[in-house]
């Protein structure tokens, strides 16, 4: 019975560190893919440090508003208020750290509330 249990969780061992190395495979070739891509880019003129940012920004933005949209509706309100009243200064860098920030605290409020509604 031991024996048994033993060479099962070995064949899953050594299936899990196949699909490991089938993925890191593939990580690899995709990881090369967008080196060629960036270095196409650089070849036809575009500063790749600037396209690095605005693309890692994009992202960012994209799940800044997803925590917003995460947030109940009161929540979603104050985060637009905080929002408003920062202004401009939410789009700088560290206008969007305290925005976010903000954000992620009204979000880890609004689960703690959902929290403490279920134990009622």
């Amino acid at each position: 019975m031991v024996r048994n249990i033993t060479e099962r969780l070995s064949e899953i061992d050594g299936e899990i560190a196949s699909a490991k190395g089938t993925f890191m495979a593939f990580c690899k070739k995709k990881a090369g893919d967008r080196k060629d891509i960036l270095t196409e880019a650089k070849a036809r003129g575009v500063n790749t440090r600037a396209l690095k940012v605005e693309i890692k920004a994009g992202k960012l933005e994209a799940k800044a508003a997803s925590l917003r949209d995460d947030l109940d509706p009161d929540d979603q309100h104050d985060a637009e208020a905080i929002r408003k009243a920062i202004g401009e200064f939410a789009d700088t860098p560290l206008g969007g750290a305290a925005v976010s920030k903000a954000d992620k605290k009204a979000a880890e409020q609004a689960a703690d509330k959902a929290a403490l509604a279920g134990l009622n």
